[in-house]
């Protein structure tokens, strides 16, 4: 039976797989105090699962005890996520770092993201996914990266010269993409060697998010979800001319 994990601020909470709708609390959980606010989750493919606070302490929750350990202390976390070989990548407003083994070594190594940015650049990494066919993408300093075939990438974006971006979201064989200042959501094709990505722009007059900056995206299985700060959130469906909705 699976379980649906979330934390809020200060604790981790799940709901199991059944007609229940209510999320339970675990206990243990909320004896940590490492004077932070639960900021990322994640879960690795042995079933482990790791919490990251904003102040940089990264956690594991130890089977089958349940108890949390702590692994490493970072810099400012911001994403937490486990790739399709199950590595675990840590993206931190101070670089990049990668936990290749999760489930043997738990030691985060930092990354070099190859003389693509200059000597003395803060690396603030805010996101990452992967599409269908394995390609990488992070967002650094608010532009698009791409990871393929082990070697860095950074694609120029066809929107204007001064965006930046603030969300990042893959589907299958696409991304979606969201202004960091500015309401904007684009739909991108994954390209995984095109030097130039040409986005698409969702229409967003008619939608809820209209007005609002988008403050997270998220694809399941079926819709890309996008959260307005201060409001309600739409949905897209997988359509070029989709319109989010309620």
């Amino acid at each position: 039976m699976g379980q649906l994990k979330l934390i809020n601020s200060k604790a981790l909470k799940g709901q199991e797989e059944t007609r229940c709708r209510q999320f339970t609390m675990d206990p243990k959980s909320r004896r940590i105090d490492y004077d932070s606010q639960f900021g990322r989750l994640a879960t690795d493919h042995a079933g482990q699962v790791w919490v990251a606070t904003l102040s940089g302490m990264l956690m594991r929750k130890q089977r089958p005890n349940g108890r949390f350990e702590a692994v490493a202390r970072l810099s400012k976390i911001l994403d937490l996520f486990v790739d399709g070989s199950g590595r675990l990548w840590i993206c931190t407003n101070k670089g990049l770092y990668l936990i290749a083994s999760p489930a043997t070594d738990a030691r985060p190594q930092k990354l070099s993201l190859d003389g693509l940015q200059s000597p003395g650049d803060v690396v603030e990494v805010t996101g990452a996914c992967q599409t269908v066919r394995g390609t990488l993408w992070f967002l650094v300093n608010g532009r698009l990266f791409r990871m393929h075939e082990g070697r860095w990438a950074h694609p120029e974006l066809g929107t204007s010269q001064d965006t930046t971006l603030g969300e990042l979201a893959c589907d299958r064989d696409s991304l979606w993409l969201t202004g960091q200042s500015d309401t904007a959501v684009w739909k991108v094709a994954a390209d995984a060697r095109s030097k130039r990505l040409m986005p698409h722009s969702l229409e967003l007059e008619r939608s809820p998010l209209r007005g609002r900056r988008v403050q997270s995206t998220f694809v399941d299985q079926r819709h890309c979800h996008v959260e307005g700060r201060g409001g309600p959130s739409g949905r897209c469906s997988a359509g070029d001319n989709a319109v989010p909705r309620l």
